[in-house]
């Protein structure tokens, strides 16, 4: 399906870290085989919890941009892990019931090749905000919280931005012939898997090669006024670049689809983006660089409104990374170091969340005043915490203003 947007895997994660991270319903039954944990599976659709997550910021990309959305899921029926196939029947069924409320059709690939051979000329611009749904597993060597990734892909390029960074992390460029004669690039430092070494300069020297964008400095300052909000963004570059992606987030404004909205100097345009689970307003502007110094200004006319987060602090020893869409949230908590940590949720009468303990498939609810043990290694799952509940219910808690560095690996783990 080569020059047909698809997803399969959390593209970031699977390009620096494993395969495993996917969208596949096996992975559920899989990382705990990886990690020894050796137990029958209760199947139910709140062991799925991080497909589905998954699978709702694909629709979202499907409904920001207006055109389908192709993606693909794994299904692997094999006879080594027997419970694999139970799993993947589950999650079979709640795609089904998930596509009655429109927005899902299933296809398969030669299908989806005519249809866009049908109505597209080439290929039709999609963008993509991912956060972590693996958050708290740190399989083949991921950080335990991995930043927001915004994802853009046309005919010309594909660029993977990471959280509160302006240059792309990770960007293909489509108008130039690619060389990629085999897998290749062993000279460079690789993991024992053959995996790159994530944060390192290498990545530029892999193949496919992606655009080196060391000759680039951003800086980006907004001012948030009355009418609307101004960006000023200021690139010094050592060499011209056309069309260079840029990326901006959490804007304090409303997201909206309307052009209107929106004027840019110094930039060929604008696409703006919504977060799924927060609803921030961020977004990815093209512009042309030239040698030195560059200025380019974006104006932001719709209503004031404080950007979200899904990520909060308990101390230096825990953190939540909490979905929340359609009335419902899942909060994953775990320990951001080599020492446990307690979080206590003072519950009032009436109130109550169902606690997943990571060594378990079967609810515990939990009422009134509360304690939650979290061990490194052992994320735990609550249902029904929402970020409002979360600082409601536990006074230790606040919420994390999101650091990219910092949250990488080698760094401190909690911005």
């Amino acid at each position: 399906m080569v020059g047909i947007q698809q997803c399969e895997r959390q593209t970031a994660l699977c390009r620096d870290y494993h395969c495993i991270y996917s969208f596949e319903s096996g992975i559920a039954y899989t990382f705990d085989r990886y990690a020894g944990i050796d137990r029958p599976r209760t199947v139910s659709d709140a062991i799925l919890s991080r497909e589905t997550d998954f699978l709702e910021c694909f629709l979202e990309a499907a409904r920001q941009s207006g055109i389908p959305y192709l993606f693909s899921c794994a299904f692997e029926f094999n006879g080594v892990w027997p419970e694999m196939a139970a799993i993947n029947r589950q999650f079979m069924g709640y795609l089904v019931r998930r596509s009655r409320a429109g927005r899902i059709a299933f296809t398969h690939a030669s299908a989806a090749a005519d249809f866009y051979r049908k109505h597209y000329r080439r290929m039709p611009e999609s963008l993509l905000y991912l956060s972590d749904v693996f958050a708290g597993l740190t399989q083949g060597g991921k950080p335990i919280n991995y930043p927001d990734t915004l994802e853009i892909e046309n005919d010309r390029m594909k660029a993977i931005f990471r959280k509160r960074e302006s240059l792309p992390y990770v960007w293909y460029d489509y108008t130039v012939p690619w060389r990629y004669p085999d897998w290749g690039n062993e000279a460079i430092p690789r993991k024992p898997d053959g995996y790159i070494v994530s944060d390192t300069e290498d990545r530029f020297k892999a193949t496919p090669a992606i655009v080196d964008t060391r000759p680039f400095e951003v800086a980006v300052a907004v001012q948030d006024g009355a009418d609307s909000a101004r960006v000023r963004i200021t690139v010094e570059a050592k060499a011209p670049r056309p069309a260079l992606p840029l990326a901006l987030w959490d804007l304090p404004r409303e997201y909206s689809r309307r052009e209107s909205d929106y004027s840019v100097q110094g930039a060929t345009r604008f696409i703006p983006a919504q977060a799924p689970c927060t609803g921030n307003l961020c977004g990815i502007l093209i512009t042309d660089i030239k040698a030195g110094a560059n200025t380019i200004l974006l104006t932001v006319r719709t209503r004031p409104r404080s950007p979200k987060t899904m990520d909060f602090a308990s101390g230096k020893e825990i953190m939540a990374k909490i979905f929340e869409r359609d009335g419902s949230a899942t909060a994953y908590l775990f320990a951001t170091g080599p020492s446990p940590g307690t979080l206590r949720l003072d519950l009032p009468e009436g109130e109550a969340v169902s606690l997943y303990p990571s060594d378990s498939d079967e609810p515990v609810a939990l009422k009134g005043s509360c304690s939650i043990r979290i061990e490194p290694g052992k994320c735990q799952r609550v249902f029904g915490l929402t970020s409002e509940k979360l600082m409601r219910y536990c006074k230790t808690v606040r919420p994390v203003v999101w650091d990219t560095a910092k949250a990488l690996p080698g760094r401190p783990s909690i911005p």
